[in-house]
């Protein structure tokens, strides 16, 4: 599948956006609204949002975990765990939900 190109001055998932504002509101409302109302417990939400970032290479997000996934156990130790969680002692649980997101990211068809 063709990459859409970046416009303006917005890089990556901004820059493709840009191409339409209003796509890209209703986005933001609906991601909203995923991540308020979800199910999963903070520890693993954090996770996942966290893989998901780093694999789309906005490292600047790794270290900016929530508060109430910080009150449930999660910390710097935890995030390390993450990037190579195949090999790590993180529970299987987390383990598939990393997985799906590598997945969902590197293979989205």
């Amino acid at each position: 599948m063709p990459r859409i190109k970046e416009t303006g001055e917005l890089d990556g998932f901004a820059g493709v956006y840009a191409h339409c504002p209003v796509l890209f509101q209703g986005f933001m409302y609906r991601y909203g609204l995923l991540w308020s109302h979800s199910q999963l417990d903070p520890v693993l939400k954090d996770l996942v949002r966290l893989k998901s970032a780093n694999l789309n290479g906005f490292l600047y997000w790794i270290p900016a975990q929530s508060s109430a996934a910080q009150k449930q156990g999660m910390d710097e130790e935890m995030i390390e765990k993450m990037k190579d969680h195949q090999s790590s002692d993180l529970s299987d649980r987390i383990k598939i939900a990393l997985d799906l997101t590598e997945d969902f990211i590197i293979n989205p068809v």
